[in-house]
């Protein structure tokens, strides 16, 4: 699990300073940075999942492989589609904007499911409820809100880099660790 959520912070923190450093808060950035984001967490999970120790199974590690691989694709197909002379700015906010809503509603829900499934009062299902959390209200506030696209955008980078720092953090957990051996700690 640490190696999982090692590998998650490290692309959405790439994606995220990608995002920061860039000037203007571009659309078309944006869109790299969420194909980044989808094909990174898309690859190392499946990495992880092929090759790393098993505290994930199979099964649990396919539908967000699934749903990165498939936001990360389609960003990449809407960037190379609006990267002619005639892409229309507004058209290319609304589609990353749904791209956006549609990974953080979906990932949400499913990190939801984990959360309930590890169990709220064990350290992993803690990290699981919190990044729950954080990508529901991502997703929530894109749909009810119509923001413009910098706003939209640094919504975004602020969900990226919150989760990142929070993947981080629980990746360098002792706590992980011991459950990571299936030890347990009787206090």
């Amino acid at each position: 699990m640490r190696l999982l959520f090692g590998a998650r912070a490290l692309a959405g923190f790439a994606a995220g300073v990608f995002l920061v450093f860039n000037q203007g808060h571009y659309v078309q950035f944006s869109l790299v940075a969420l194909a980044i984001f989808g094909l990174g967490t898309a690859l190392a999970q499946i990495l992880v999942s092929l090759f790393g120790p098993a505290s994930l199974s199979a099964a649990e590690s396919v539908p967000t492989s699934i749903m990165s691989l498939t936001i990360g694709l389609l960003a990449l197909l809407a960037e190379l589609q609006n990267a002619g002379p005639a892409a229309d700015p507004a058209q290319t906010i609304e589609v990353f904007r749904w791209l956006v809503i549609g990974w953080a509603v979906t990932s949400g829900a499913f990190e939801l499911y984990l959360a309930r499934r590890y169990g709220f009062k064990t350290p992993i299902g803690r990290d699981f409820l919190i990044l729950s959390i954080f990508g529901l209200a991502l997703g929530l506030i894109c749909l009810v809100v119509h923001m413009d696209r910098t706003t939209t955008v640094g919504l975004f980078v602020t969900y990226l880099l919150f989760s990142a720092v929070h993947l981080g953090i629980a990746a360098a957990s002792p706590k992980l660790a011991i459950e990571d051996t299936g030890e347990s700690s009787a206090k």
